[in-house]
């Protein structure tokens, strides 16, 4: 299956043949493998396909196919980044909270990430904040938390952006590392 899914016959865009597989599958009456479509998505994520990965989600599985929104972590993470990058913002939250529900773990960094930023992208910067406040043991990376600060200050919420660098200071362990360093935040 999975050469299947990453092979495009005839130089045929990629999600033109993962279209094709998906809906050859259901015509079938075949049930579509949660592998095949976890592969699908990651294929399109990792091919910067983000439009047309939730295009294959909501249009073709969902609302075509008649398939149930997918509960799968990988997926939704993978649908939460496309939805970040596409600045299709419509339903973060509901990924996020399928991705909270998939995993005892919880949501991975790159989740709590894509998160921060959206908040950052529609201006919700206190929400934004209030991750990087709740959550525990998951450190974000330097390119996430400099989204929120250039947030923070264009809205010139100088006070939010002081408090999210006192929170990024605190040592993450006990060699004093932390997430906040002088070159990334000056």
């Amino acid at each position: 299956l999975y050469l299947v899914s990453t092979m495009a016959p005839g130089g045929q865009d990629a999600s033109v043949a993962h279209e094709e597989l998906l809906r050859n599958i259901a015509q079938l009456g075949l049930d579509i493998p949660e592998d095949l479509l976890v592969s699908v998505t990651k294929i399109s994520t990792s091919k910067h396909q983000y439009k047309q990965c939730l295009w294959l989600h909501h249009k073709l599985l969902e609302s075509q196919l008649g398939l149930p929104p997918s509960l799968h972590k990988t997926i939704n993470s993978c649908l939460l980044f496309c939805a970040v990058e596409a600045r299709d913002f419509s339903r973060c939250e509901a990924y996020f909270e399928r991705i909270k529900a998939a995993s005892p773990d919880g949501p991975s960094a790159k989740d709590y990430g894509n998160m921060m930023r959206y908040y950052a992208a529609i201006g919700e910067f206190e929400k934004a904040l209030g991750i990087l406040q709740n959550i525990k043991g998951v450190v974000p990376d330097n390119v996430t938390c400099n989204t929120v600060l250039s947030v923070c200050v264009k809205n010139q919420q100088l006070a939010i952006a002081e408090a999210m660098l006192h929170e990024l200071s605190k040592p993450l362990d006990e060699d004093g590392t932390c997430v906040a360093d002088v070159v990334t935040y000056n």
